[in-house]
């Protein structure tokens, strides 16, 4: 009998009870027999319905406290309470098997989880961490245990924390997406990280914030090449600078040799030579672009270049001079090669061959003119050496001349005789050894000695006329005399001859 009859019978027999309550007030000797089939439809519902219905209601209880899915409820009959705790134990097997899926799903996310080299976390809406995988675990160097229920305020900035705090209160099941986050951690053994964060909010199915899983990796390298980056665009563009700044307006032809000939930098000279653009320069062979369309053969700049570039050693600088009859110039080519980089125990690294072209046509015809002068100058210093010694072959007769047949003296700057005739010494009736070095002053009337003077210093001047004087003190019945004075160099002395007549 099924438990749906079962219910009815005894629901039938209570409600036929409860009518025969007025019958029975005129027949009270069917009282008892009344109430004892009463009884019996109590018991039977407590036998065959509540009693099955509380066991079956304890086992699903104590099964869902326990969580013992793998049990299952014993029930014995074939009515609507086996079918019930069947269906029971039909769910206790899909439960089952949902649970064996979802712990096999959840060990390979944790074993994903855990071999991510990323950081990964999860944390509540106050910033309480309620998971870090093993990679988090090793960055911070402490145990899960302890980060598990700490908060992000001991981990992060305070203003970073602050800020992500804010970002969590604006997040939607439509927009769960926390903008990128960027900090650097300093740990207490001196190590200091820098780390990028991407986050999303997890919300339950009627969109109530559950907590943020952030994912982050360390960009610490990233942060320090994108540095060393920046340093070295600055350094280039400082470089371009002073490059522009001084090397461009430099008159010379300035050129970067890489170690395959190719120019790698070029000053505006090139530009002001004809030869092309500085841009247009930038990687084509150097000997091209100072002698575009030339054959290398007998080319005595590319025999230069050839044997030169990637054989000198770093820092000796080689010179040679051309004539250049393609560039219409007579050159003078220097070439230094520069390493870029000293290795410690090793040979130099790859380095540049800077070039310098000068334009020496305007000093080599200015040299080959120096040259004539030289020679003309040469020849005329011999001439002029000749007729110095004729002249002063001359003026050494002159002298003997005079001091023999002329009446005359010498006088120094200072007007003290130097020399005198043996005529005059005759005239004045004294010797030689006393007119040397005496003032020639002394010798004439007190009336013609500023005349003397004057006329004197006009001598030294190179101007020379005929004056008159008078001696003191002579012997000779006739004291005046007229007097030519001449300047003279004597034996590398300047001297001023006087002549009396």
């Amino acid at each position: 009998m099924t438990l749906r009859r079962k219910i009815l019978i005894i629901v039938g027999l209570t409600l036929l009870g409860l009518i025969s309550i007025p019958w029975l007030s005129s027949h009270r000797e069917l009282i008892v027999p009344l109430l004892l089939v009463g009884l019996a439809g109590v018991a039977l519902l407590e036998r065959f319905v509540l009693r099955p219905l509380a066991g079956l209601a304890g086992e699903i209880m104590r099964i869902g406290e326990h969580g013992a899915f793998s049990e299952r409820i014993t029930f014995q009959g074939r009515d609507e309470m086996a079918g019930l705790a069947a269906a029971v134990n039909r769910m206790l097997d899909t439960l089952e098997e949902t649970r064996g899926k979802l712990e096999t799903e959840s060990a390979r996310y944790r074993a994903i989880i855990e071999l991510q080299s990323e950081f990964i976390g999860r944390f509540r809406a106050d910033g309480t961490i309620t998971f870090v995988n093993d990679a988090f675990r090793r960055l911070v160097g402490k145990p899960r245990d302890e980060l598990t229920g700490a908060s992000l305020r001991t981990l992060i900035p305070a203003d970073d924390y602050e800020r992500v705090l804010l970002q969590l209160r604006v997040l939607t099941p439509a927009a769960p997406d926390l903008s990128d986050n960027e900090h650097r951690i300093a740990f207490p053994d001196g190590r200091a990280r820098w780390l990028l964060w991407n986050a999303r909010a997890i919300f339950d199915a009627e969109g109530r914030f559950l907590e943020c899983q952030a994912v982050g990796r360390d960009i610490t390298q990233e942060k320090e090449l994108r540095s060393a980056y920046r340093r070295s665009v600055e350094a280039i563009e400082q470089a371009k600078i002073e490059w522009e700044g001084s090397v461009d307006s430099l008159e010379g032809l300035i050129l970067l040799v890489d170690d395959q000939k190719r120019v790698v930098r070029a000053n505006r000279t090139v530009e002001d030579w004809s030869l092309g653009s500085v841009t247009a320069a930038i990687g084509r062979p150097l000997h091209e672009i100072l002698h575009p369309g030339c054959s290398e053969s007998g080319c005595g700049l590319a025999s230069f270049l050839k044997a030169s570039l990637g054989s000198v050693r770093a820092g000796e600088t080689l010179v040679t001079e051309l004539d250049d009859p393609r560039l219409g110039k007579t050159v003078q080519v220097r070439l230094r090669t520069v390493s870029l980089k000293e290795r410690r125990n090793g040979p130099s690294s790859a380095a540049l061959a800077v070039v310098l072209v000068l334009d020496v046509t305007a000093r080599k015809r200015a040299e080959e003119v120096l040259k004539a002068l030289n020679s003309r100058l040469e020849e005329a210093n011999r001439q002029l050496g000749m007729a110095y010694a004729r002249m002063r072959d001359e003026k050494d007769h002159l002298k003997r001349h005079l001091f023999q047949e002329e009446m005359g003296l010498l006088l120094n700057y200072e007007g003290r005789i130097e020399g005198v005739s043996e005529k005059l010494m005759e005239l004045l009736g004294k010797a030689q050894d006393r007119l040397i070095g005496q003032g020639w002053r002394e010798l004439i009337q007190p009336a013609y000695r500023d005349d003397f003077a004057w006329e004197l210093r006009q001598a030294w001047m190179g101007q020379s006329q005929t004056f008159s004087l008078e001696f003191l003190d002579v012997p000779a019945k006739s004291r005046i005399f007229d007097v030519r004075m001449t300047r003279l160099t004597l034996s590398g002395s300047r001297l001023v001859l006087l002549t009396f007549r």
